[in-house]
């Protein structure tokens, strides 16, 4: 991110959907290169600053939606211009960025998830323990590349564009957002955010005749920058 906001500056750009870190460590060990227990980030508390969470059980309407797409174009729009103009920098993001939802996800993850699912269920319902199984590989084919993908189009994903992981502050007609949890960042598509962000947090799901209107926004917002 510090790279980003660098390259945002030197350009006059505007790349302001995450919370401001005001410090971070890896180890309380100063020789440690690796990242411990005693790991800490200090992030800007976001509540204070009138920014809220929404009911997730709704979804965005319409106005949030069309705020989410605006700072969520800026937010792939900044990567994919850093990757034309320093391509030896971006590929050392490489090995990070390569992991994306294979490090919340694997198979060693998903049996150990189910062991735990099972010890606790005791003997109720063991009989939807294959089902579990099956739901998390279906999660962890999904997170494998898209192999065809036009380069032109990939940047980095935020991999979990869900209600929880995104904060509204309303002001007058403007909404501001930021988006929180990047644990699951790739370097992927950016239809893969936009396709789970339509399904899972917005409620313009159910009203298939803006969808062109949002894709020609979504559109808009990407050729503008």
């Amino acid at each position: 991110m510090p790279k980003l906001i660098e390259f945002c500056i030197q350009y006059k750009l505007t790349l302001d959907c995450y919370a401001k870190c005001y410090g971070a460590r890896i180890s309380s060990d100063e020789c440690s290169e690796e990242v411990d227990e005693d790991a800490c980030l200090l992030l800007e508390n976001l509540k204070c600053n009138g920014y809220n969470t929404l009911d997730r059980f709704i979804g965005l309407d319409c106005n949030c939606t069309q705020a989410v797409i605006r700072d969520l174009a800026v937010f792939h729009a900044v990567p994919i211009a850093y990757k034309f103009k320093h391509p030896d920098i971006f590929e050392s993001f490489s090995p990070i960025l390569k992991k994306g939802i294979n490090s919340v996800f694997s198979e060693e993850i998903i049996e150990q998830t189910c062991k735990r699912y099972q010890e606790f269920m005791f003997d109720k319902h063991q009989e939807l323990l294959p089902r579990v199984k099956s739901g998390y590989r279906k999660i962890l084919n999904y997170a494998n590349p898209l192999g065809n993908t036009n380069v032109l189009f990939k940047t980095i994903t935020h991999n979990d564009m869900w209600v929880n992981n995104i904060m509204t502050k309303f002001g007058g007609d403007h909404i501001k957002t930021k988006f929180v949890d990047y644990q699951i960042l790739e370097y992927s598509s950016l239809a893969d955010d936009l396709v789970f962000f339509f399904i899972v947090a917005s409620k313009l799901r159910f009203y298939k005749n803006i969808v062109m209107t949002l894709l020609h926004f979504i559109t808009k917002c990407l050729l503008i920058l």
